[in-house]
């Protein structure tokens, strides 16, 4: 089956399973979108389907499905639409990312969408092109916080396999470490927290340069794994 009728078939599925509770879904996502009540574990099965039926699209029918799918205003059109691409991520290259999902990122709203796109997507592919990790500098200059957001995320995936780009990262964070914009002081700290899970060194190294400047969700975020007294050293060495 082409890609275009496996998504055709994906989207009439969606539609099949409304919920009764959507309205109390979209308050607690915060998206302007339509919603219609799915859950991300069956928009997941749902997007499978795809994969299996058409498992090697070509890369511009790829692009097109997709892109006219993100174009819906249904939020579970547009998540179905990340997570086919995250699904499909090895069809792609780092000139896609700027052609067509770093739009889609500068378009959005919500961090449900966000997120997936930036570490599923983006961050993949990044890791098997890693000069996207440097272009996503220019990133933490963009007007939309959550493109802003999508900088230090991009990382995470690299972060998971001991690949990250640390120097790239600590500019980033630079870049952005003095805005209080609720998604961004968050996404520092997961960033954070998630080096001293896998590469604590280099966590504590990042903490030292950006935590006094940082945040306090910034520093709460990035130290509440932390055993006492570990995050109190951090603490007492960033104030002195």
């Amino acid at each position: 089956m082409d890609i275009e009728q496996a998504i055709v078939d994906a989207k009439a599925e969606v539609r099949r399973h409304a919920r009764d509770d959507a309205a109390a879904q979209k308050a607690y996502l915060k998206v302007p979108y339509e919603l219609i009540g799915h859950r991300v574990p069956q928009l997941r099965a749902i997007s499978k389907t795809v994969r299996k039926a058409s498992p090697r699209p070509p890369h511009d029918a790829l692009i097109d499905a997709l892109d006219r799918l993100w174009r819906s205003r249904l939020y579970e059109d547009k998540l179905l639409a990340i997570l086919l691409a995250g699904y499909f991520e090895r069809h792609f290259t780092a000139k896609d990312v700027h052609e067509t999902f770093l739009p889609w990122a500068r378009e959005l709203v919500g961090w449900s969408l966000l997120d997936d796109l930036a570490i599923h997507v983006m961050g993949r592919i990044a890791l098997r092109e890693p000069a996207l990790f440097r272009q996503s500098l220019a990133w933490t200059e963009e007007p939309s916080f959550w493109v802003r957001r999508a900088a230090l995320l991009i990382h995470l995936p690299a972060i998971g396999a001991d690949a990250l780009r640390f120097d790239v990262l600590r500019r980033s964070a630079e870049a952005v470490i003095d805005e209080r914009e609720f998604f961004i002081t968050k996404a520092l700290g997961w960033v954070l927290r998630s080096m001293f899970d896998r590469m604590p060194a280099e966590a504590e190294r990042l903490f030292l340069v950006v935590g006094s400047r940082a945040a306090a969700l910034t520093r709460r975020e990035a130290l509440r794994k932390l055993d006492p007294d570990h995050r109190n050293r951090l603490l007492d060495a960033i104030r002195a």
